[in-house]
């Protein structure tokens, strides 16, 4: 059985140390993607951009990295209603 999912693992970042299994797309991982989150309790988008790939037992791992740039920023901007 060919599989279907890898697993994403999140070097740094919001999302630092988690990991998850996400579905190929055309028989491939994605190379850059957004996440979502909660700062300051709005919604903020988080960009990830692929590196490093391992392949254990014929299931694939790769390694993502926080993409600050171009995400949201994670930390509040002082305004009112901000809990930083």
């Amino acid at each position: 059985m060919t599989e279907k999912t890898y697993t994403a693992v999140y070097l740094d970042g919001p999302l630092e140390g988690q990991t998850e299994e996400r579905a190929f797309i055309d028989g491939k991982h994605d190379e850059r993607f957004p996440t979502l989150g909660a700062v300051g309790g709005l919604e903020s988008t988080f960009w990830y951009a692929a590196g490093a790939t391992e392949e254990l037992d014929g299931h694939l791992s790769v390694q993502y990295s926080f993409d600050a740039a171009d995400s949201d920023p994670t930390v509040g901007t002082g305004d009112i209603g901000d809990d930083h």
